[in-house]
């Protein structure tokens, strides 16, 4: 390690900051409140702020440079094949598709292995706040990097003073994985990913119903003109424009009762449209079932209790490398509040009273994740 180089490592974990001097044995721990940050996403950020204040402050130390680490129980990773260039960019586009997290939040990395290429991703907004606040007391943070390239760590395990050191030389590390640096091969993804579905989306079609109304529109001021003439500036009858006057008068009643018509049948598919994500189609409702127990099989069997009551989309997966401390349910804020109550009825019978979430989801309505069980589900 450099001599100038970095003497403090911070590890951010799922509900903790350790921070290691390289002087000391002992790691100051800051642990984070169930109020201020749940499942890998802040509830409350004033809250958080405060515990690092206050944590920052007590450490006394000031003007550090410092390495971030990441637990692996807070980074989601996959190890994707790249023989095929555009198969390995779909699916590396996909993974962090499928992260359950909003996707302003997620950090990307991309390390490039023989032969494969390891797609990690975490919540960069937890990350963020704490370089924030170690900047208010003038520290400077050199890299964030995944503790997976040095050593796997329990939740309730600590480094050793040689891990410490270990990962504070780690200068190769901080150029291919620091999350502070963009990845340009995540960002191509992403590209791709776009790319792809902006190719599968309808072009626009014109507006039948529109066209119909302005069309009424010109007609009846035409109408009117001559109904304005013959009335006020010629006041004598003349056969011709009376009989006129009848035949466009019949045209203008046609046009509008198959304009009522048009309308009426218009409304009727868009009230159809808007009604396509109710409790009585659930077909179209997409939900996800991560676990995280640690005991095999709970999504299986979570998903057939769902498909039981006609919600058959459903989409099951494991939590890599982490284990849920608590059991929620995130459901996206567009949703009916009966197939809120039917999923959280359902899930509450299961496994007890579970965390409820209204939140803004990309590919799915609905996210359960399962947490500790008391006791595996039947």
């Amino acid at each position: 390690m450099s001599f100038f180089g970095p003497k403090v490592l911070l590890l951010l974990k799922r509900q903790s900051l350790e921070i290691y001097h390289q002087n000391s044995d002992n790691p100051l721990i800051i642990k984070f409140s169930q109020t201020a940050v749940r499942h890998l996403v802040i509830v409350n950020s004033d809250e958080l702020i405060k515990i690092l204040l206050e944590g920052f402050k007590s450490s006394n130390l000031t003007k550090q440079q410092a390495v971030l680490a990441l637990s692996d129980h807070i980074v989601f990773e996959s190890l994707i094949p790249t023989e095929n260039s555009e198969i390995s960019q779909k699916q590396i586009a996909k993974f962090y598709h499928d992260v359950p997290l909003e996707e302003i939040h997620i950090g990307k990395k991309l390390i490039t292995l023989k032969g494969s290429v390891l797609a990690l991703a975490v919540n960069r907004e937890i990350f963020e706040k704490v370089i924030e606040t170690a900047g208010e007391f003038d520290w400077k943070i050199k890299a964030v990097v995944p503790m997976t390239l040095f050593s796997k760590l329990g939740e309730g395990e600590q480094l050793s003073q040689e891990q410490v050191n270990q990962i504070l030389g780690a200068d190769k590390s901080f150029k291919e994985a620091n999350f502070l640096e963009e990845s340009v091969l995540a960002r191509e993804a992403d590209i791709e990913g776009e790319n792809s579905n902006q190719d599968s989306g309808d072009k626009p079609k014109s507006n039948t119903i529109f066209t119909i109304v302005v069309a009424l529109f010109l007609l009846s001021l035409i109408i009117g003109s001559l109904f304005f003439f013959k009335i006020i500036s010629i006041p004598i009858n003349l056969p011709w424009a009376n009989s006129q006057l009848e035949k466009t008068s019949n045209l203008i009643k046609q046009a509008s009762d198959s304009a009522r018509t048009e309308i009426s049948s218009g409304t009727q598919s868009a009230d159809i449209k808007e009604s396509t994500v109710s409790a009585e189609d659930k077909e179209a409702i997409k939900i996800h079932v991560l676990n995280g127990s640690e005991i095999a099989g709970q999504a299986g069997n979570i998903k057939e209790e769902l498909v039981g009551l006609g919600y058959t989309n459903v989409i099951t997966g494991n939590i890599e490398n982490s284990e849920a401390s608590a059991s929620s349910i995130t459901y996206t804020s567009s949703l009916e509040s009966s197939v809120k109550e039917e999923i959280s009825e359902l899930m509450d019978s299961l496994i007890g009273e579970t965390d409820k979430i209204d939140g803004v989801l990309s590919e799915f309505m609905v996210i359960i994740t399962l947490g500790k069980l008391a006791q595996p589900i039947e």
